[in-house]
């Protein structure tokens, strides 16, 4: 691969990164703030299944930063250990999910959204300053629900620019 190629790669997944955290702070109305899908979690963990040897915990964690700091979080750092657990795992079972039928990875989307919605909530609670809702498990169905059309475009976007 030439160096351009893999510069531009980088760029390519940066900018869906860039575009995911925006997508997680877009203003919506409180009926609908609850539905909102985990986009930044879900582009990671597209990515690190596609490209695993490119994706990993540092890149997981540096996002999860931006997105305290984005978010304005009196815990810094709680998304970016929760992201990098996530990412373990899925960098764990790449091989497994990647050949898994769609119906099938919805499942493990759901249950890793439901797992990091669990570890920020956890996070939280160290605070005190947790709610007692089914917010955390709308916003994990609605992950899991947008994912087949996450991965598609996202899978078009890495063939169009071939990136490897």
């Amino acid at each position: 691969m030439r160096a351009k190629e893999k510069r531009s790669g980088y760029l390519i997944i940066t900018l869906t990164i860039i575009l995911a955290l925006l997508l997680n702070n877009v203003f919506l109305p409180e009926w609908a703030e609850r539905y909102r899908p985990g986009w930044t979690m879900l582009v990671l963990i597209y990515w690190a299944l596609a490209l695993p040897h490119r994706i990993g915990m540092g890149v997981a964690w540096f996002t999860g930063m931006l997105m305290d700091v984005m978010k304005d979080n009196f815990l810094l750092g709680q998304h970016a250990l929760s992201m990098v657990i996530i990412i373990y795992i899925v960098l764990s079972l790449y091989r497994r999910i990647r050949i898994s039928p769609m119906l099938q990875q919805v499942f493990t989307i759901l249950l890793l959204m439901l797992l990091y919605q669990l570890l920020l909530w956890w996070f939280q609670s160290l605070t005190g300053k947790t709610e007692r809702t089914l917010n955390y498990a709308l916003m994990s169905v609605s992950s899991a629900l947008i994912w087949p059309l996450l991965y598609f475009f996202l899978r078009s976007i890495r063939r169009r620019f071939r990136i490897a």
